[in-house]
Protein backbone atom coordinates (compact mmCIF):
# COMPACT_ATOMS: atom_id res chain seq x y z
CA UNK A 1 0.00 0.00 0.00
CA UNK A 2 1.58 3.42 -1.23
CA UNK A 3 0.75 6.89 -0.86
CA UNK A 4 -1.07 8.30 -4.09
CA UNK A 5 0.05 12.20 -3.81
CA UNK A 6 2.03 15.10 -2.10
CA UNK A 7 5.49 15.02 -0.91
CA UNK A 8 5.56 11.96 0.47
CA UNK A 9 3.63 10.40 -2.95
CA UNK A 10 4.96 6.38 -3.54
CA UNK A 11 6.03 6.19 0.29
CA UNK A 12 4.88 2.57 1.37
CA UNK A 13 2.41 1.90 4.25
CA UNK A 14 3.06 -0.83 6.63
CA UNK A 15 0.00 -2.86 6.86
CA UNK A 16 -0.80 -6.65 7.73
CA UNK A 17 -4.06 -8.27 6.37
CA UNK A 18 -6.83 -9.13 8.88
CA UNK A 19 -10.67 -9.55 8.61
CA UNK A 20 -10.65 -6.67 11.07
CA UNK A 21 -8.85 -4.06 9.13
CA UNK A 22 -9.88 -2.49 5.95
CA UNK A 23 -7.43 0.05 4.78
CA UNK A 24 -8.94 2.28 1.96
CA UNK A 25 -7.98 1.20 -1.67
CA UNK A 26 -5.33 3.46 -3.41
CA UNK A 27 -8.40 4.80 -6.06
CA UNK A 28 -10.33 6.03 -3.27
CA UNK A 29 -8.03 7.77 -1.40
CA UNK A 30 -6.57 9.78 -4.31
CA UNK A 31 -10.12 10.51 -5.03
CA UNK A 32 -10.63 11.67 -1.75
CA UNK A 33 -8.13 14.31 -2.24
CA UNK A 34 -8.55 15.25 -5.66
CA UNK A 35 -11.82 16.50 -4.32
CA UNK A 36 -10.65 18.28 -0.96
CA UNK A 37 -7.21 19.31 -3.17
CA UNK A 38 -7.61 23.17 -2.01
CA UNK A 39 -8.94 22.51 1.33
CA UNK A 40 -6.63 19.85 3.11
CA UNK A 41 -3.18 22.68 2.85
CA UNK A 42 -2.73 23.82 5.81
CA UNK A 43 -5.61 21.83 7.84
CA UNK A 44 -6.26 19.87 10.98
CA UNK A 45 -7.36 16.26 10.44
CA UNK A 46 -8.86 13.90 12.56
CA UNK A 47 -8.74 9.90 11.19
CA UNK A 48 -11.15 7.99 13.06
CA UNK A 49 -11.48 3.87 12.90
CA UNK A 50 -7.97 4.86 11.63
CA UNK A 51 -6.98 1.33 11.37
CA UNK A 52 -3.19 1.58 9.05
CA UNK A 53 -3.62 5.58 8.91
CA UNK A 54 -3.70 5.61 5.12
CA UNK A 55 -5.95 8.30 4.74
CA UNK A 56 -4.54 10.49 7.62
CA UNK A 57 -1.17 10.14 6.32
CA UNK A 58 -2.57 10.78 2.96
CA UNK A 59 -3.70 14.00 4.31
CA UNK A 60 -0.40 14.68 5.62
CA UNK A 61 1.52 14.23 2.02
CA UNK A 62 -0.51 16.85 0.97
CA UNK A 63 -0.07 19.30 3.13
CA UNK A 64 -2.13 18.73 6.17
CA UNK A 65 -0.55 20.21 9.33
CA UNK A 66 -1.52 17.28 11.96
CA UNK A 67 -3.58 14.70 12.57
CA UNK A 68 -4.92 12.84 15.54
CA UNK A 69 -5.76 9.40 14.71
CA UNK A 70 -7.98 7.50 17.02
CA UNK A 71 -8.87 3.11 17.29
CA UNK A 72 -9.59 1.12 19.48
CA UNK A 73 -7.74 -1.97 18.69
CA UNK A 74 -4.46 -2.82 19.31
CA UNK A 75 -3.01 -3.90 16.50
CA UNK A 76 -4.24 -0.91 14.45
CA UNK A 77 -2.46 1.45 17.31
CA UNK A 78 1.10 -0.86 16.78
CA UNK A 79 0.23 -0.31 13.16
CA UNK A 80 -0.53 3.70 13.32
CA UNK A 81 3.24 4.09 15.60
CA UNK A 82 4.76 1.90 13.04
CA UNK A 83 4.09 4.02 10.12
CA UNK A 84 4.53 7.17 12.00
CA UNK A 85 7.94 6.07 12.67
CA UNK A 86 8.60 4.78 8.85
CA UNK A 87 7.39 8.37 7.86
CA UNK A 88 9.14 9.87 9.98
CA UNK A 89 5.85 11.65 11.27
CA UNK A 90 6.10 11.71 14.76
CA UNK A 91 6.02 15.56 15.16
CA UNK A 92 2.89 15.84 13.01
CA UNK A 93 0.64 13.30 14.88
CA UNK A 94 -1.38 12.03 17.88
CA UNK A 95 -2.26 8.50 18.51
CA UNK A 96 -5.06 7.98 20.69
CA UNK A 97 -6.52 4.54 21.70
CA UNK A 98 -10.19 5.10 22.38
CA UNK A 99 -13.16 4.30 21.47
CA UNK A 100 -14.68 6.38 18.47
CA UNK A 101 -17.50 7.62 20.74
CA UNK A 102 -15.76 8.63 23.40
CA UNK A 103 -12.94 10.36 22.01
CA UNK A 104 -15.27 12.68 20.06
CA UNK A 105 -17.05 13.51 23.35
CA UNK A 106 -13.81 14.46 25.16
CA UNK A 107 -13.05 16.30 22.00
CA UNK A 108 -16.24 18.14 22.42
CA UNK A 109 -15.84 18.73 26.04
CA UNK A 110 -12.47 20.34 25.75
CA UNK A 111 -13.01 22.39 22.62
CA UNK A 112 -10.62 21.06 20.18
CA UNK A 113 -11.81 21.64 16.55
CA UNK A 114 -10.60 20.08 13.31
CA UNK A 115 -10.98 21.48 9.84
CA UNK A 116 -11.36 17.51 7.90
CA UNK A 117 -12.68 14.03 9.65
CA UNK A 118 -12.30 11.43 7.86
CA UNK A 119 -14.04 8.06 9.06
CA UNK A 120 -13.60 4.52 7.31
CA UNK A 121 -16.15 2.84 10.07
CA UNK A 122 -16.71 -0.77 9.76
CA UNK A 123 -18.80 -1.83 7.10
CA UNK A 124 -21.47 -3.43 9.43
CA UNK A 125 -21.64 -0.29 11.93
CA UNK A 126 -25.32 0.23 13.24
CA UNK A 127 -27.01 3.73 11.30
CA UNK A 128 -28.06 4.67 15.42
CA UNK A 129 -24.48 5.00 16.45
CA UNK A 130 -23.35 6.99 12.95
CA UNK A 131 -26.07 9.52 13.62
CA UNK A 132 -24.69 10.17 17.14
CA UNK A 133 -20.79 10.60 15.48
CA UNK A 134 -22.67 12.92 13.04
CA UNK A 135 -23.72 15.17 15.81
CA UNK A 136 -20.25 14.85 17.56
CA UNK A 137 -18.49 15.67 14.81
CA UNK A 138 -20.53 18.56 13.79
CA UNK A 139 -19.47 19.92 17.39
CA UNK A 140 -16.11 19.65 16.56
CA UNK A 141 -15.80 20.75 12.99
CA UNK A 142 -14.67 23.96 11.87
CA UNK A 143 -16.97 26.11 10.25
CA UNK A 144 -16.85 24.71 6.25
CA UNK A 145 -15.09 21.83 7.45
CA UNK A 146 -15.51 18.43 5.91
CA UNK A 147 -16.28 15.26 7.74
CA UNK A 148 -15.41 12.38 4.65
CA UNK A 149 -17.04 9.19 5.54
CA UNK A 150 -16.01 5.94 3.26
CA UNK A 151 -18.83 2.67 2.90
CA UNK A 152 -19.69 -0.01 1.30
CA UNK A 153 -21.59 1.03 -1.85
CA UNK A 154 -24.09 -1.71 -1.06
CA UNK A 155 -25.28 0.08 2.33
CA UNK A 156 -27.98 2.52 2.27
CA UNK A 157 -26.83 5.87 2.50
CA UNK A 158 -25.77 7.62 6.15
CA UNK A 159 -28.34 10.70 6.38
CA UNK A 160 -26.87 13.61 8.61
CA UNK A 161 -29.78 14.29 11.43
CA UNK A 162 -31.45 17.46 10.93
CA UNK A 163 -30.52 18.56 14.02
CA UNK A 164 -26.74 18.37 12.57
CA UNK A 165 -25.17 21.03 10.68
CA UNK A 166 -23.59 18.47 8.38
CA UNK A 167 -25.30 18.60 4.97
CA UNK A 168 -24.06 16.51 2.03
CA UNK A 169 -21.69 18.22 -0.37
CA UNK A 170 -20.36 15.40 -2.95
CA UNK A 171 -21.07 11.36 -3.24
CA UNK A 172 -18.99 9.07 -5.37
CA UNK A 173 -18.79 5.19 -6.07
CA UNK A 174 -16.08 2.79 -6.53
CA UNK A 175 -16.56 -0.40 -7.18
CA UNK A 176 -17.53 -1.79 -3.54
CA UNK A 177 -17.13 1.68 -1.86
CA UNK A 178 -19.32 5.02 -1.64
CA UNK A 179 -17.87 8.00 -0.37
CA UNK A 180 -19.89 10.67 0.68
CA UNK A 181 -18.12 13.92 1.71
CA UNK A 182 -20.62 16.21 4.12
CA UNK A 183 -19.96 20.19 4.63
CA UNK A 184 -20.54 21.95 7.81
CA UNK A 185 -22.91 24.84 6.98
CA UNK A 186 -22.20 28.50 7.52
CA UNK A 187 -23.67 29.70 10.81
CA UNK A 188 -26.44 32.79 9.78
CA UNK A 189 -24.31 36.07 11.14
CA UNK A 190 -27.09 37.95 13.44
CA UNK A 191 -27.62 41.58 12.58
CA UNK A 192 -27.51 43.78 15.25
CA UNK A 193 -28.40 47.36 15.73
Amino acid sequence: MRLTGGILKGRKLFFRKTPSLRPTRNIVREAIFDILREDIQGSRVLEIFAGTGSLGFEALSRGALSVVFVDNYPQSIRILKRNCRLLNLENKTTIIKMDTEKALKKFCKSGQIFDVVLADPPYNIETTKMRRIFLQVSTILNEDGFFVVELSSKRNVFESPENSSLELNKERKYGSTRIQIYKKKRTPRSLSG
